[in-house]
């Protein structure tokens, strides 16, 4: 009960941590000058040399849709109810469905864009209106985690390395296409993150199983821990450095700087998010350690052998 309760409090608080990170990213890159310069930078950068793959990108865009949207659902669900896993099939679909509401509500209702007048001399802004957080990304992002959870364990590392990859070019193509800024992109992963640590808590609370199994995908996570590390430092560095060229002096290798630390941070925030994703999965839908009060509820795999 009492390892339930923390775990549970833990994925809370990270979840609540999350959202606060989304609030604090408005505010740092929406509704102050430096912020909304370092976007800008990093938005005009991404016209570089975007003819020779502008194709590319405009496919993988396109693969977001409202009808891959409700595939992707089915699809989630149908993997989960195959397993017998009928809470997490309802699990997986809140997560999705609620972190796509959640974009949408911010990103319309909820969050605004004010007029900065002769902010940003010189260089493009992009859409006046509110984008952030980034709609593509979410579903991208969304999608993938939930497959990490629905999947047998064995496949966890492999669909969270493919699911990172996927969502992180997506987030990648809104920015280079000149539909997101980065600071809507990584605010995207976040509410998708927030989302998955919420389901992920009640998840948890609402479990009777006797214990966790050992985490799967352990190469996956390290790998995806380490490019999350790795590449938002190099965003990091790329804002610190775009932040102190004043717009004059601002040429095109401060302004593919600007491109490639914000393309770094959306790599680094999607790899984050999947591999806390991973480091959860075990306590959300677990293949051992069944109890057969749980079982009969169908959310954890029945045990085939005798006692543990």
């Amino acid at each position: 009960m009492t390892a339930r309760l923390s775990r549970t409090v833990l994925l809370l608080v990270l979840a609540v941590a999350q959202l606060a990170g989304v609030v604090a990213l408005h505010r740092a890159f929406v509704r102050t000058v430096a912020g909304r310069y370092v976007d800008a930078v990093s938005l005009t950068g991404a016209s570089i040399g975007f003819a020779h793959i502008e194709t590319l990108v405009h496919a993988l865009l396109d693969i977001v849709s409202v009808a891959s949207i409700v595939a992707a659902v089915v699809v989630i669900a149908f993997l989960a109810l195959l397993r017998r896993r009928y809470l997490l099939a309802t699990a997986t679909t809140v997560l999705v469905v609620g972190a796509i509401v959640t974009t949408e509500l911010l990103k319309l209702y909820v969050f605004s864009r004010p007029a900065m007048e002769k902010a940003l001399p010189d260089l493009v802004e992009g859409n006046a209106s509110n984008t952030l957080p980034s709609g593509h990304t979410t579903v991208a992002l969304s999608v993938a985690v939930a497959f990490v959870l629905v999947v047998p364990s064995a496949f966890r590392g492999l669909a969270a390395v493919a699911g990172a990859g996927y969502a992180a070019l997506t987030g990648v193509a809104t920015l280079s296409a000149q539909w997101h800024r980065p600071s809507d992109v990584v605010a995207a992963c976040l509410v998708v993150g927030a989302w998955a640590a919420g389901v992920a808590a009640v998840a948890v609370l609402l479990s009777r199983h006797r214990r966790p199994e050992p985490m799967s995908g352990r190469p996956a996570a390290v790998l995806l821990g380490l490019l999350a590390v790795v590449a938002l430092a190099v965003g990091a560095v790329g804002l610190v450095m775009t932040k102190q060229v004043q717009p004059s002096d601002m040429d095109r290798s401060g302004l593919l700087v600007g491109y490639a630390g914000g393309a770094a941070a959306i790599v680094g925030a999607c790899a984050a998010v999947v591999t806390g994703t991973l480091a959860m999965a075990p306590w959300v839908a677990p293949e051992r350690g069944t109890s057969a009060a749980a079982a009969s509820t169908g959310w954890w795999r029945p045990t085939v052998t005798g006692r543990r």
